[in-house]
C-alpha cells in the first residue's frame, strides 16, 4: 500500500499478462481392477465356495499372465466373505445367501496391451467366473520431465500477449 500511496499513478497503470501453454501426452501407466465373486445357500458351503474363489483367482492371474504381464504387475487382493440374511415378517429367517469375493488389480506401463487383456479376461465368464471388471485408469507420470519446456512456452506466450496488449494500447512493456 505504501508504494500505491508513493507512486499512484504507477500502481494504475499496470498490467499483467499470463502466458499458457498445452502439450499432449500418452499415458505410461495404467491401473485396472478385476473383481470376482462366488455365491452359495448355507454356512456349510463356505469351505467349498472358497476353493472356488481360490479357482477363479488362479485362472484370473493366468490369463493376465499369458497375456504378457509379469508377477510385478498384478496384485492379488483377498478374499472376503459376507452374508445376507432373508427374513419374513415375524423377523424368521427364511433364506441366506453366502458370499465370497476378491479383486486383483493390474498396474503396468504396457497401455496398449489393457483392452486386449480385458477381452480374454472377460471370455472367462464363459467358463463359470463371476467377473466384475472395471475401467482401467490412465495416468501420465513424466510431467517433471516436460515441465521446464512448457513453463518456458508459456512465458514466451506471457511475453507475446504482453507486447500485443502494449502496443494495442500505445504503451511500452517494462
Amino acid at each position: 500500500i505504501g508504494n500505491t500511496l508513493y507512486k499512484p499513478r504507477i500502481a494504475l497503470n499496470t498490467a499483467s499478462a499470463k502466458g499458457l501453454a498445452e502439450k499432449r501426452v500418452s499415458a505410461d501407466r495404467a491401473n485396472w481392477k478385476v473383481s470376482y465373486a462366488v455365491a452359495g445357500k448355507t454356512k456349510e458351503e463356505i469351505p467349498a465356495l472358497y476353493l472356488e474363489a481360490e479357482e477363479h483367482q488362479k485362472l484370473i492371474v493366468s490369463e493376465l499372465k499369458d497375456s504378457g504381464l509379469s508377477d510385478d504387475e498384478i496384485r492379488i487382493g483377498v478374499i472376503s466373505h459376507s452374508q445376507r440374511e432373508y427374513r419374513d415378517t415375524a423377523q424368521v429367517i427364511v433364506d441366506e445367501r453366502q458370499y465370497l469375493s476378491g479383486s486383483i488389480t493390474v498396474e503396468t506401463d504396457k497401455i496398449a496391451i489393457i483392452d486386449p487383456i480385458r477381452a480374454r479376461v472377460n471370455r472367462l465368464i464363459t467358463k463359470g467366473v463371476d467377473i466384475s471388471d472395471s475401467n482401467p485408469s490412465y495416468h501420465f507420470t513424466k510431467l517433471n520431465e516436460i515441465k521446464p519446456d512448457m513453463l518456458k512456452e508459456a512465458s514466451k506466450n506471457a511475453r507475446i500477449a504482453a507486447a500485443e496488449f502494449a502496443e494495442n494500447a500505445g504503451v511500452t512493456v517494462g
